[in-house]
């Protein structure tokens, strides 16, 4: 299906792009999007990204691991070469990521999924060989944040999720266009 949707974006006017944010990694996180431009000023972009990192929510290390999805759909208002420019965007997110920490009591984990969505804006460059450089960034809302625990002695009641439940998106992305 992924090679007859490559062969296919090559052929008409659509175009595909493949982009990382490497900024993400500051945060723990190894992102891969893919955007199929559709027409010159609408395209639909999808991001997956493996999530890693040890922070200090429950008093010990937390080792997380998951996984981090996004879907966008852009609109384009004034491109030059399709797909280009200023862009606003809503946005739909998914994470599914687990920790495991340790403490006098023996050793625990931790699941947590997300489901929120959002609106954005951004700003993309393309280069006339197919480089390009983009921008962006976004609010929205979590409409579901479940956290479960393993420790059945564990008190959630200090852990602060959010008021709102608001979420943010961020990106400098950098990618090629074929």
């Amino acid at each position: 299906i992924l090679t007859i949707f490559l062969l296919s974006a090559s052929y008409g006017f659509s175009q595909f792009e493949v982009k990382t944010n490497p900024i993400s990694l500051l945060f723990g996180t190894i992102p891969l999007s893919v955007e199929y431009v559709v027409v010159d000023n609408l395209g639909i972009e999808a991001t997956g990204g493996y999530y890693f990192r040890t922070d200090d929510v429950f008093a010990t290390d937390t080792k997380w691991a998951g996984l981090n999805t996004n879907l966008k759909v852009k609109y384009y208002f004034v491109p030059d070469k399709g797909g280009d420019k200023f862009y606003a965007f809503p946005y739909f997110r998914y994470v599914n990521r687990s920790g495991k920490y340790s403490d006098d009591t023996g050793d625990y984990e931790v699941t947590q999924n997300v489901i929120g969505a959002g609106f954005g804006i951004g700003y993309k460059w393309v280069a006339e060989n197919g480089l390009l450089v983009e921008l962006g960034g976004g609010v929205g809302k979590n409409f579901s944040n479940n956290v479960t625990y393993s420790d059945p002695n564990y008190d959630d009641t200090n852990v602060d999720l959010g008021v709102f439940n608001i979420n943010f998106i961020a990106r400098l992305s950098l990618g090629y266009r074929f």
